[in-house]
């Protein structure tokens, strides 16, 4: 399922499934079956397959996916998300120099993140990325973190193996 509608809606998180429970459950279910000694061919295959759909709908969380997601959002990018939010409450509450110094580290520890979140998104993808996919991975890139005007795609990674994305850094090699 890696088509245009596997990223809209309702997938399965295969990055978040405890497979040995899966398998467990698996094992388990086809113990509980073993009275199919009577079944041969397309009706055992059938059979398995029913198995095999009831654990990943028991064992494999679904998420949700939508045209506004973030793809390169973490837990770990919330929880910065949320101090920097408490921070900011707090130094418009108080201006005192440790509320302002508390969201200015806040805030800094979650650009530092975002970047390199979105770094490591973009090698993910590229990873694995052949030329059929590459136009359609290379218009969401640019939905997700250009703007309009921005679209340009030169070099995309700086000495220091950082993505580049602003626009007078993205130069073409001579």
């Amino acid at each position: 399922s890696s088509g245009i509608n596997a990223e809209y809606g309702h997938v399965p998180n295969l990055e978040a499934v405890d497979w040995k429970e899966w398998q467990k459950n698996l094992d388990e279910r086809i113990v509980a079956h073993n009275h199919c000694s009577g079944i041969h061919g397309d009706q055992l295959w059938s059979k398995l397959q029913g198995l095999i759909a009831r654990t990943n709908e028991e064992v494999i969380p679904i998420k949700t996916i939508c045209p506004h997601s973030k793809p390169y959002w973490s837990e770990n990018l919330s929880e910065l998300s949320t101090k920097v939010s408490f921070h900011k409450a707090a130094m418009n509450r108080r201006q005192s120099p440790y509320n302002v110094q508390a969201y200015k580290e806040a805030k800094e520890a979650f650009s530092n993140t975002l970047i390199e979140e979105k770094n490591n998104w973009v090698r993910n993808k590229l990873e694995g990325l052949n030329v059929k996919d590459s136009m359609l991975f290379w218009k969401r890139y640019k939905l997700t973190f250009c703007k309009t005007e921005e679209n340009f795609i030169g070099d995309l990674e700086d000495d220091n193996k950082n993505i580049v994305s602003e626009k007078k850094k993205k130069k073409k090699k001579k």
